[in-house]
């Protein structure tokens, strides 16, 4: 399973090749996943930290992976990809 996972990790991140949003999202860690829906929510990294009861740092680096798993570069295309809609209160 790990290898599957990361054949499909190395053609997310080939040039020129992209796997369609669901798949994409597939490739994220439960973790990951979590700190995903919250910061597509419009949640700041420090209030995502206190609820997942981990550092800013953490939050930081799972967005990061986040990122660069689901080919994106910003907290819209986030939402967009989860189909979440930003809480207008954040």
């Amino acid at each position: 399973m790990a290898l599957q996972a990361r054949s499909i990790a190395t053609r997310v991140t080939a040039p020129g090749e992209i796997l369609p949003p669901d798949e994409r999202v597939g490739l994220l860690s439960p973790s990951e996943h979590r700190i995903a829906e919250a910061a597509a929510r419009g949640e700041r990294n420090r209030e995502i930290a206190r609820a997942q009861f981990v550092t800013i740092k953490t939050v930081e680096f799972h967005l990061g992976n986040i990122y660069r798993k689901l080919g994106i570069r910003s907290r819209a295309e986030l939402a967009a990809i989860l189909d979440v809609v930003p809480d207008a209160a954040s």
